[in-house]
Parts: C-alpha cells; structure tokens; sequence
C-alpha cells in the first residue's frame, strides 16, 4: 500500500488514473465522461477533504510493480449517518483483478482501522446498475436509504 499524493500534480496521479479509469468503463453507470485533469480535481477534492470531509486512515492504494491496481478512499463526513460518518467515497481496482477478492480485502481493511477508532457504521453509495451492488451486500452492507435524482436539461 502507499499513500495518496497531496499535490494534484503529483506524477503518483499518472500511476492512479489508469486503474480508475479502467475500473468505470464507458458500459459502466460511474464511467467519468471528463478530463483526466477533471478526474484529478475531483479526486484531489476527495483527498483533501473538502468534497466529503477529512480522509480516514483506512484509504489504501494497492500497489504493484509501481503501478496502482486498486484503492479506496474513506471520508468522515461530518453529519450522523446514515448521512455522514465515515463513507467510501471511491472503491475502485483493475479490472484484470475480478474475482480475487482484492475489493473486499479493502473493504475488510477498511472496516477493521475503523472499528480500532471506534467508528459504527461505513457508508457508501451505490449506482443503479453497478455490478459492484452484489460484492457490498457480501461485505454486510444494506440498504437504508434510497434516492434519485433527475438531471435538469442545459
């Protein structure tokens, strides 16, 4: 594992990205339609905690060969849950990785250092359609909250 850069123009995002990318598809209902310099802005948001709050220990990046094959990073957002607390604000691995069980050793790693701070509860959202829905549920998540939103034209 290795931590996240803090700079966004950190040469660690070059090694990032790929597995990010490749991770959310054009097929998949989180595929990220900009920029990779937009990606790096949105994640840089999610690390430095002003998206979602300040970034929990737990975040992990799986690295091998120099190249990142997997991550999660972990927020504490600042409302009571099912809301806030601590939340994955991105779960992400290679897709070469499926079935190895590398995203639920993440999840696992993540709810162990949070229960060692004393945390309850681990949060996440789910888009409609993702695959990923299946592997959430294995790892004891359920769903407490349901939401939609329409998207207003241009």
């Amino acid at each position: 594992t290795t931590a996240l850069p803090s700079d966004p123009r950190s040469g660690l995002w070059d090694t990032i990205l790929p597995s990010w990318r490749d991770a959310y598809p054009a097929d998949h209902p989180d595929h990220f339609t900009g920029s990779d310099a937009a990606a790096i802005a949105f994640l840089q948001r999610l690390l430095d905690g002003s998206e979602l709050g300040p970034l929990h220990r737990s975040t992990t990046l799986l690295v091998r060969d120099g190249a990142v094959l997997a991550g999660i990073m972990v927020n504490v957002r600042p409302q009571d849950p099912p809301w806030g607390g601590p939340w994955v604000a991105d779960i992400w691995r290679d897709p070469s990785l499926t079935g190895t069980g590398v995203g639920a050793a993440l999840l696992r790693r993540a709810q162990q250092r949070l229960q060692e701070d004393a945390f309850r509860t681990l949060g996440l959202a789910v888009s409609a359609g993702n695959p990923a829905r299946r592997s959430y549920e294995r790892a004891g998540f359920r769903t407490v909250v349901e939401s939609q939103t329409v998207l207003l034209p241009d």
